[in-house]
């Protein structure tokens, strides 16, 4: 930077904090600063000492290989042709074909060709292997496009494991105890070497996962203390995984450097590691990857997310590749993903709304990726590094054209980043205090560094004790980072390359080649010069566009001459073209459906008694950060883009699974309180963008690509609905028939309507944020400008358009799950509504029943008040299945508290305002027997404790006679159950409850079991076995043998007792 420069630069900064544009903490820094990176006589970089050895990280480290190696030409093993229909089948077979062939001496099995032209793919390509590579025929003219059909947001590709946790990515056994470093030593930033006081087992080749931990007194000096920026201990944690290279005494050296300092007092620890579960030297090349979307709505978002997802692996690869119309990305690198390139590749046309986590190019979160020669056109955050990435990750050459963001570092802490030479047109590159934004990141870079870059502003600012560095740039500076160069050519013109050519000489660092500037004087030239430049200007300007066209052109020409060259006489089936799926497709078993059924007042699955835990999930709060997600719990309809597991997109087949192996019974849905994680502020306010953050709870209807809705995303459309919730809800009914579970699906979430306002002010029904203007009242009232008491005008369907829109949604409700055996359909969650819109509603499903001839369970989940009025219906009472006792119970002083429906008051409001007593064994006895006494016929779940002041004792459920207790019973017992009554003639003593029938049944709950019980036999004869039931678990401790027929003394010790008519089974 000349003289001249620091001045307009000091100036521009100070004026900038004169006016308040500029926080104190984030200001720039206008002196003149040295440089960071020097040039000597020779060419060789020098670097600057920053203390305590800190220095800029070598990020030629980054890639595969760690840049010692070029991308390798693979053979390939398997050539595949498009077959005109689906080919995600054929596709598969084919990858998971060469994943089982035996790798080579270079680690590699093979490559699966996919010839010229379009593969329709429906579901998902998983490369799991490693050594396998999936290939085209280039994504130029005339090669391959693989194209993402249906409406799923799935990532198209996913290379490696999808759904690593960040807690297993790498330590090698959990139980080992962390090694400490040496807390007399400091590692400095871009070291290679750490020096222990002992190195132990440790030994060369070995891997290690260090741990550099985030106290809470560094986050304390970093300022990230106070509401809405308060991060965790623990939560900020930098892993980088290395490998020992060799060691010299207690010195371990690394194969890539470390790219922030730990000191003595950080407590930082190295853990033995494991690649045993990484895919390795894998990749994909040469394919264009196409969205379907829908035509006729420019802003659809029910269709492919990402083209590329990599995660758990090592040294694989994605190269001259071309994306289109994904809605959130091309290449997504998490966390769990080493050395990684991606070059030469395109993104162009994403199809999405213009908000949060969309169209985000290129992504890291991982470690020593390099993002190479890579443009997109009209993404939005094209250039991003997540969450406490574990440099140094590198994007090179790199360009962004009418973007819609910035680019830079968006999640907490990432360290080691350099951008060298990338241009964003239009927008920011950042290194920052984010403060609040992108869910609290604050402080996003440490020891990043901007190369000889362009942008319309570089916003760089330094955390407390570590640099940011910004040299040579054309953009309007922010921030308080050292910058040196504006508007100037520094040398050398890359960075990275510099390092890789004195690492790995010339040949390697022509990787990098070619360059889009070319630093010439031009200020003063001569007449000679100034033709020169004018001829130059006559032609057509080469951009990094261009230069990546071209090597797509280049590369498809040479695969489909091979294409074309392959050899088609071997029979082998590793070398042979294959048009069908390598074997023939086994029948796929029918999956064995249990539908849930009502038999003699009790929910039975293949005759028996179905018990079990009733599963509330999340429906608000979420993050994003690796390691969150186990805390948030399941949701069915929750979407984190580009994340699949617990607390964000869950895996569905796997959740069902884990239900049924947790004692689950069912599963409550309703859809989320509100979409965008921004509103867990409980603000009313409109925000100021669609800068919306995942994970989001969808909704059920889909937006319309019109207006702005208060959370800044285009209005709803209440007469369209939402594809991906509606596939996600329909598949888990499916996967509960399969796996013996019951879905409650709750049609309406009724806390968006009372209570907190910012509960309505998302809501997709309140007309700001929807193109169909029901008669609901806008602006709405907010009491006190905090509450809302929108239910009378929700529930009142006097309202034509109102009703209209009510009706079409119950029957979409209705026709989602046609066909599903086990969903039990409950008019809302917190449900105390008027009883004219129940009756509203049973209309609406009985009148469904009849137009399709089928017959679904209906629960009445209501106020008591409600709940008797409609059950004394007999136009309701007949389609009535189950009664759901939720929100009103007996208590333990014998009255009811039931609080009434229709007078705009939520459960919880009426609860504090009544203050009742808590319920008891007898309560809820009595509470679910006189349902059942009255309709026994009916089914009664007792789930008050989900709103009274209640508990939810398994035997008082079953000794009422309800069902879903949440207990595990032995099989035979669950049998028997539908068969058995109250018997109060068996004991008369008030805390003695009995269940029998007329086959020698007898189940005997006493609240006390100090003393001994005589029971009045008389109506059990002959032989008994007594069954002694240990009360918290449902399992059989102990038999004996009795004889009844009379009056019969148990001994004291057992509480419940379970007898049984002796038979020769």
């Amino acid at each position: 930077m000349t003289c001249n420069c620091s001045l307009k630069l000091a100036l521009l900064c100070f004026g900038a904090l004169l006016i308040g544009r500029i926080p104190v903490a984030s200001r720039c820094v206008a002196a003149e600063p040295v440089p960071l990176i020097t040039v000597d006589s020779r060419g060789q970089l020098v670097y600057r000492d920053t203390g305590n050895g800190n220095r800029v990280p070598d990020f030629s480290f980054c890639g595969y290989r760690l840049g010692e190696q070029d991308i390798p030409e693979v053979a390939t093993r398997v050539h595949l042709a498009p077959s005109g229909n689906d080919d995600t089948q054929s596709m598969q077979r084919a990858i998971d074909h060469v994943a089982a062939l035996p790798v080579d001496s270079q680690g590699m099995r093979g490559a699966v060709c996919l010839g010229p032209g379009d593969f329709q793919v429906s579901g998902q390509l998983r490369i799991q292997a490693s050594g396998v590579v999936l290939r085209g025929c280039g994504a130029g003219v005339g090669g391959t496009r693989v194209h993402a059909t249906g409406t799923d947001r799935r990532s198209l590709i996913v290379l490696g494991r999808e759904t690593l946790t960040i807690a297993t990515r790498n330590v090698a056994d959990a139980a080992q105890v962390s090694i400490p470093i040496g807390v007399d030593k400091t590692i400095p930033a871009g070291a290679q070497a750490i020096e222990l006081s002992d190195v132990g087992r440790l030994s060369s080749g070995q891997w290690i996962d260090v741990c550099r931990p985030s106290t809470a007194e560094w986050i304390q000096e970093l300022g990230l203390t106070t509401p809405g920026t308060q991060w965790r201990p623990g939560s900020r944690d930098i892993h980088w995984l290395r490998q020992i290279k060799h060691i010299d005494g207690n010195t371990i050296h690394l194969d890539a450097p470390l790219s922030m300092e730990i000191a003595p007092r950080d407590h930082g620890s190295l853990t033995p590691a494991t690649m045993e579960d990484r895919v390795q030297f894998s990749g994909v090349e040469d394919l264009s990857l196409v969205s379907d979307y829908d035509s006729l709505w420019p802003l659809d978002e029910d269709h492919a997310w990402f083209g590329i997802a990599i995660d758990c692996t090592n040294n694989t690869w994605v190269r001259r590749c071309c994306f289109r119309h994904f809605s959130g990305g091309a290449v997504t690198v998490r966390e769990a993903a080493r050395a990684t390139s991606v070059v030469d590749c395109q993104v162009i046309q994403p199809i999405s709304e213009i908000a949060g986590y969309r169209r985000r190019s290129f992504v890291t979160g991982g470690e020593l990726t390099l993002f190479l020669r890579c443009h997109a056109d009209e993404g939005q955050n094209d250039f991003v590094v997540n969450h406490c990435a574990a440099g140094p990750n590198a994007f090179v050459n790199c360009g962004a054209t009418r973007t819609h963001g910035q680019s830079g570092t968006l999640g907490s802490w990432a360290t080691g980043v350099l951008f060298d030479n990338v241009h964003i047109d239009g927008s920011d590159l950042t290194l920052e205090n984010a403060w609040t934004e992108h869910q609290g990141a604050g402080w996003t870079a440490a020891n990043c560094v901007i190369w000889q870059c362009q942008a319309a502003s570089i916003r760089a600012s330094t955390p407390p004790n570590t640099f940011n560095w910004v040299t040579g740039f054309w953009a309007r500076p922010t921030g308080n980072a050292t910058y040196n160069g504006q508007s100037d050519f520094v040398k050398p013109v890359s960075l990275i390359q510099q390092q890789l050519r004195e690492r790995q000489g010339a040949s390697a660092a022509m990787r990098f080649e070619p360059w889009p500037i070319s630093p010439v004087g031009a200020t003063n030239p001569t007449r000679d010069e100034a033709e020169e430049f004018v001829r130059i200007t006559d032609t057509h300007k080469q951009t990094l566009a261009d230069t990546i066209r071209q090597q797509l052109e280049l590369a498809t020409q040479r695969r489909l001459a091979e294409w074309q060259q392959r050899d088609k006489s071997t029979s082998a089936v590793a070398d042979n073209e294959i048009t069908q799926p390598l074997t023939t497709e086994s029948v796929r078993e029918v999956q064995r459906v249990s539908p849930v059924v009502v038999v003699q007042g009790y929910l039975t699955v293949d005759g028996r008694v179905k018990t079990g835990q009733l599963m509330t999930p999340s429906w608000w709060r979420g993050d994003m950060r690796p390691g969150s997600g186990d805390e948030l719990g399941p949701t069915i309809t929750r979407f984190a883009p580009g994340r699949v597991g617990t607390g964000w997109t869950d895996d569905l087949p796997a959740l069902a699974q884990h239900l049924k192996k947790s004692s689950y019974a069912a599963l409550n849905h309703h859809y989320g309180l509100w979409y965008d994680r921004r509103r867990d502020d409980h603000l009313m306010a409109r925000r100021a963008d669609a800068g919306v953050q995942p994970p989001f709870f969808e909704q059920p209807f889909r937006r319309s690509g019109q207006g702005a809705a208060w959370d800044g995303l285009s209005r709803y459309d209440l007469t369209k609905y939402n594809p991906w919730y509606w596939n996600r809800l329909s598949e888990f009914a499916t996967l509960c028939d399969q796996h013996q579970l019951v879905l409650f699906h709750q049609h309406y979430f009724q806390h968006n309507i009372l209570e907190a306002g910012a509960h309505w002010a998302d809501s997709p029904w309140r007309p700001a944020n929807n193109i169909n203007q029901p008669e609901l009242p806008e602006p709405p009232h907010y009491i006190g400008d905090k509450r809302i008491f929108m239910a009378h005008h929700f529930y009142d369907v006097r309202q034509p358009t109102l009703k209209d829109l009510h009706r079409s949604y119950i029957r979409q409700c209705l026709d989602a799950m046609q066909g599903r055996h086990n969903v039990v359909h409950s008019i809302g969650e917190e449900f105390t509504g008027p009883q004219h819109f129940v009756e509203f509603w049973l209309d609406t499903v009985i009148e469904w029943q009849a137009e399709h001839q089928q017959d679904v369970l209906i629960s009445l989940c209501v106020t008591k008040d409600v709940q008797d009025a409609v059950l004394e219906n007999p136009r309701y009472r007949p389609h009535i299945d189950l009664i759901d006792i939720r929100y009103w119970t007996y208590t333990a002083t014998g009255e009811v508290y039931a609080p009434l429906g229709g007078v705009n008051l939520s459960p919880r409001q009426q609860l504090r305002v009544q203050k009742p007593a808590a319920n008891s064994f007898a309560s809820t006895v009595r509470s679910i027997r006189e349902y059942r006494e009255r309709y026994p016929e009916k089914a009664v779940c007792y789930t008050a404790h989900i709103h009274c002041r209640a508990t939810r004792d398994p035997w008082a459920i079953i000794m009422g006679g309800g069902s879903l207790p949440p207990i595990a019973l032995p099989a035979k017992l669950s049998d028997a159950l539908p068969s058995m009554t109250a018997d109060t003639s068996v004991s008369q003593t008030e805390d003695i409850w009995c269940l029998g029938d007329s086959r020698n049944e007898l189940l005997i709950y006493r609240e006390q079991d100090n003393d001994e019980l005589t029971l009045d036999l008389r109506r059990y004869s002959g032989s008994l076995r007594v069954h002694n039931i240990d009360a918290a678990s449902g399992s059989v401790e102990s038999r004996e043998l009795i004889e009844g027929g009379g009056d019969v003394t148990l001994p004291p010790g057992h509480r419940l007792q379970w007898l049984r008519a002796e038979r020769s089974n």
